[in-house]
């Protein structure tokens, strides 16, 4: 007989493949810096974390004009994130992204 464990490992497995894990940080300084870890579904959007994250809504934010990267690089709001992506946005973040 088949080993329940199995099973279930193959199954969470499988359903990570739909998923994403995310980390989005917001940093307006140095000693100012707030992040959330999500879980979202595959092909989301960085729109679609910063919207999730709620840190926009937190800190007084709108999505117009935030200008963000992903591991280092810069990128817009339509690129479609990948898990373990970690996107930063925020007036830190605008000063190492675009100098």
């Amino acid at each position: 007989t088949a080993s329940p464990t199995r099973w279930w490992i193959h199954s969470c497995s499988a359903q990570n493949k739909f998923m994403a894990h995310v980390e989005i940080v917001y940093s307006a300084t140095a000693r100012q810096v707030d992040g959330v870890a999500l879980v979202l579904p595959a092909a989301s959007t960085v729109r679609d974390a910063l919207a999730a994250s709620g840190l926009l809504d937190r800190h007084g934010l709108s999505i117009e004009g935030v200008r963000c990267g992903v591991w280092g690089r810069r990128c817009d709001l339509a690129r479609v994130l990948r898990d373990g992506d970690e996107v930063r946005f925020g007036e830190l973040a605008a000063k190492i992204f675009f100098r």
